[in-house]
């Protein structure tokens, strides 16, 4: 496929997923929010994603990073920094499909490659189980990535997302309002466990990830304004999560029973944004 983006807007992108989680404690949400993009501004957000994704993913790379753990059962630290930017690729093209397709539907083979890769992430990022039975957990875990990422099944997601096609500009308000309800829904409930905690993050981080795209492809101030506010409620919430992951691995906190109340300075956060998307469709807010 013919390279349709610059190297200074992929890299300028790429250096934007890799920090998405950057607080801002004093931005703020703009007050005329919307999310009025035509059909040819949404197809560029999911079309430069996947161009990142076709010059930073390697197959083979991969494949042998699989490899090795299974071997070695580590990484050195320039093994997990070049994991961790391949799976951010990954992770970011998943939301760019989910938000963008016309059916708002994530390919198979991509879905369940990216969700086992961030579920090693974890195990690589935190202190990683020490019984026999966790170990060999993990190393079934690692042995289905590497079957993963042999040519017949990488074949099948490379054929995967070039069926990429545009939703209309209705279909993604409603999709992204549709996505919303759901962080609006544990809002009212007030306490959340970790599991529904993490599915609200991916809401925010979604948008984080659009939000990068746009700001990449058409620079203003507004989607500058727009990036910082949302970056600061996920690299909040991914902090709280680091510690529901930590606490899980050490089995101090059961992450799918245990509840707890959202921090003030989350949940006003939470609150602010979900009443801002309400409007851009007309429902009530939160």
């Amino acid at each position: 496929m013919k390279q349709k983006f610059s190297k200074k807007q992929c890299d300028l992108l790429f250096q934007a997923v890799l920090v998405h989680d950057d607080i801002y404690f004093d931005a703020t949400f703009p007050e005329n929010f919307h999310l009025n993009y035509t059909q040819h501004q949404i197809s560029q957000c999911y079309k430069i994603c996947r161009q990142l994704w076709k010059q930073g993913v390697n197959r083979s790379h991969l494949y042998n990073t699989f490899d090795k753990i299974i071997h070695d059962q580590r990484l050195s630290d320039d093994e997990k920094l070049a994991y961790k930017h391949m799976r951010a690729r990954f992770k970011h093209l998943r939301f760019a499909y989910l938000a963008c397709d016309e059916n708002h539907h994530c390919p198979a083979s991509l879905y369940d490659l990216t969700r086992r890769m961030g579920k090693l992430q974890d195990s690589l990022k935190h202190k990683r189980p020490v019984s026999s039975t966790e170990k060999l957990k993990e190393f079934k875990k690692v042995r289905k990535l590497k079957v993963k990422t042999t040519v017949p099944f990488f074949t099948v997601v490379r054929w995967e997302i070039n069926q990429f096609k545009p939703c209309s500009n209705e279909s993604f308000k409603n999709y992204i309002n549709s996505e919303m309800d759901f962080i609006k829904l544990h809002l009212v409930a007030k306490e959340v466990n970790g599991k529904d905690f993490h599915e609200m993050r991916k809401v925010i981080s979604m948008q984080v990830a659009l939000f990068d795209n746009l700001k990449t492809l058409f620079p203003s101030s507004y989607h500058e304004q727009v990036s910082q506010f949302l970056s600061t409620v996920n690299g909040m919430m991914g902090s709280l999560h680091d510690e529901l992951i930590i606490k899980k691995f050490q089995q101090s906190s059961y992450y799918f029973d245990d509840t707890f109340q959202l921090p003030d300075d989350i949940r006003t956060r939470l609150v602010t944004i979900v009443d801002a998307y309400s409007k851009t469709t007309g429902k009530d807010s939160y």
